[in-house]
């Protein structure tokens, strides 16, 4: 991974400064798309040829032990709930909000007939009603991971996942954060995941049952767990795949990686703490970061087949997910903490006294047949492959094309609000002080140039002020405005909010 990111950071970085990413914006790889669809359904196809051959599931998926599984389970299972608790559905409902937003699932759901359609829709836009589904939510994942009644549980739990996920959605905009612990819960769903560390093996043993031993791997475990690898690791492919399409190598170019991390340095969202930083910053520094991302989540698509690769790429996405919260302030902590299903848990058990089953020597006989393997493994690869040929965004699909877009321009426009109270004073207004969750950098610069979309910003904007001044009546507001900027990635300009090219004004 090292050698591989030293070889490519200076060729990113040569490339970079000899301007050739000006050439290369707007041409995109053409024909990309569709050679790649026709690569993955290929793929797909191999990883079921592949599937049921005995070398390949000698070389490629070793046996894995009951507990190995069960502790993954778990450990998914509290994430997801950690997820679902700081999730703030029952705020997001109380945001003001026109009409809510196409959905993928979350329009089916609200569209299903025999009263489930109104149930669902009632949940979505009560926050009572939400609260206590969160509530439910979390329930049901906490159950999972201690194992009880794991065959209801589980998919129960998937499930609410699911729909608690799209509650914000709706409301908002379609988002990636909390994407990953749902993938992993539907497949784990179908996978033997309680035959170790639950309470259903428990209960089993003190029925007279005999559960598998925990600390001896079989095939079976070891083809289960190798599915959970592949749930995970498919999105991050796809999402390195959206960067190279976008870009190239240019994408991890030192110019293209500062203007990104200075557009969400300015994000009308919040403040620009690290901005000077980034100005001090050097290029090379730049293009390192953005080969070690680009070449992470390419190499996530091999974590299912290499141990080597397992132990050094899931860190490596780590610190990546580390690092967009340090300069970029998106944090997505649930998939950094999800890396850790892909560690080998039983040194650490050991190293903290746990009482761990005697680890067996693996099982030589194929307890199953592998077809079923192979077919749900070339399943997921074209399930992820197929939305993201398309661009497909419809929840819980998606392109995984989160930054894959290539920066040419010189400069990195964005927005502030500004609020004017009756007293005169003028202050800026973060979008989410007011509970403008909908209006990010996007929406607030298409506000200049179309009229329908200016007549979208001003109902948010009087929504969200008719809700602020009911909060602080003694000084309320009186008038919104939003400016426009431009701030240059070179030069040693320091104020970023000087001259603004334009002003939308919001009177109330």
């Amino acid at each position: 991974m090292l050698v591989a990111t030293a070889v490519l950071t200076p060729a990113v970085f040569l490339l970079s400064l000899a301007g050739g990413q000006r050439h290369f914006h707007g041409h995109g790889l053409p024909g990309l798309r569709g050679l790649v669809l026709a690569a993955c359904v290929g793929l797909g196809v191999a990883v079921a040829i592949f599937g049921v051959r005995r070398s390949f599931l000698r070389r490629c998926v070793p046996p894995a032990s009951p507990l190995a599984l069960g502790v993954i389970r778990c450990w998914t299972c509290l994430v997801a709930a950690s997820v679902a608790l700081v999730t703030p559905a029952a705020s997001i409902v109380h945001a003001p909000t026109a009409e809510l937003t196409p959905m993928g699932v979350m329009d089916l759901l609200y569209a299903a007939p025999a009263g489930v359609g109104r149930l669902s829709f009632w949940v979505a836009t009560t926050p009572a009603a939400t609260h206590a589904f969160q509530g439910l939510t979390a329930a049901l994942l906490l159950l999972a991971a201690a194992g009880w009644r794991t065959r209801w549980t589980l998919p129960l739990a998937a499930v609410a996942y699911l729909v608690l996920g799209g509650i914000p959605r709706s409301h908002l905009k379609f988002f990636h954060a909390g994407l990953l612990p749902f993938f992993a819960l539907a497949v784990l769903s179908f996978l033997p995941c309680a035959d170790a560390f639950s309470l259903d093996a428990r209960r089993r043993r003190r029925a007279g049952g005999t559960p598998p031993p925990p600390g001896v791997p079989t095939p079976r475990h070891g083809r289960a767990r190798f599915l959970v690898y592949l749930a995970i690791g498919l999105p991050y492919a796809a999402a390195g795949l959206s960067k190279f399409a976008g870009g190239g190598l240019f994408w991890a170019g030192p110019h293209n990686q500062r203007a990104m991390l200075f557009d969400q340095s300015l994000n009308p969202m919040g403040d620009a703490p690290f901005l000077p930083l980034l100005r001090m910053t050097p290029g090379f520094v730049f293009g390192f970061m953005g080969a070690s991302a680009l070449l992470a989540e390419l190499g996530m698509a091999f974590a299912a087949t290499s141990r080597w690769v397992r132990r050094v790429i899931p860190p490596t996405i780590a610190l990546m997910h580390a690092g967009t919260w340090a300069f970029m302030g998106i944090f997505f902590w649930e998939s950094a903490l999800l890396m850790a299903v892909f560690l080998n848990w039983r040194p650490l058990g050991r190293a903290l006294r746990l009482p761990l089953p005697p680890p067996g020597k693996p099982a030589e006989r194929e307890e199953r047949d592998p077809t079923r393997f192979a077919v749900a493994a070339a399943l997921l690869v074209v399930v992820s492959a197929v939305p993201w040929v398309l661009r497909t965004e419809s929840y819980p699909l998606t392109a995984m094309q989160m930054f894959a877009g290539y920066h040419a321009a010189d400069e990195v426009e964005h927005t502030r609000l500004f609020a004017i109270r009756a007293s005169g004073a003028e202050e800026p207004a973060p979008f989410q002080d007011l509970g403008l969750l909908r209006l990010g950098r996007n929406l607030s610069l298409r506000a200049f140039e179309d009229t329908q979309e200016r007549a979208r910003v001003d109902r948010l904007l009087a929504d969200a002020a008719a809700g602020a001044n009911a909060m602080q009546p003694e000084d309320p507001i009186v008038r919104l405005e939003l400016r426009r900027y431009a701030y240059p990635l070179a030069g040693t300009a320091s104020d970023v909010y000087a001259d603004p090219l334009g002003t939308l004004a919001f009177d109330l």
